[in-house]
């Protein structure tokens, strides 16, 4: 990674309107607080660089290969306005380990958790309880 890139990118969100504008293209709608801790990360240059190389450093397909061996529930939350994630990704997910439960949750984009937090957490606590009560353990993978 280019060392410039953090620099550039936190100094570009010190622009008027862009910390907004890249919320935005996610489908979110947070409010002015939630996008002046925005400001204040994406303006670090460290921070930036940090979440630059944990993307450049996912490697997901070799847990495309592991989810059929999971012995728990998963639970897939598709924010129906996510312009990051396509909720259609939870289909294909299903597609390879067909015990998914999906959640669909309307009119929340890709920061769902920070929109409607009390949501997402009862949805989690529910599935979380269901699985408790039905013995389920997470699997070390």
């Amino acid at each position: 990674m280019n060392p410039l890139v953090p620099r550039v990118f936190a100094w570009q969100a010190s622009n008027a309107g862009a910390v907004e504008r890249v919320i935005q293209n996610t489908g979110s709608a947070i409010d002015a607080q939630g996008i002046a801790l925005y400001r204040k990360l994406v303006s670090s240059p460290a921070h930036v660089a940090a979440a630059l190389r944990m993307m450049a450093n996912w490697r997901l397909e070799p847990r495309l290969h592991d989810l059929p061996r999971l012995t728990t529930t998963l639970l897939l939350v598709a924010a129906a306005n996510d312009r990051s994630i396509s909720p259609d990704v939870t289909r294909q997910v299903r597609e390879i380990y067909p015990q998914a439960v999906i959640e669909r949750v309307p009119g929340l984009g890709h920061l769902a958790h920070e929109q409607q937090p009390q949501l997402i957490a009862d949805l989690i606590m529910r599935y979380a309880a269901q699985a408790n009560s039905a013995g389920e353990s997470t699997p070390a993978m």
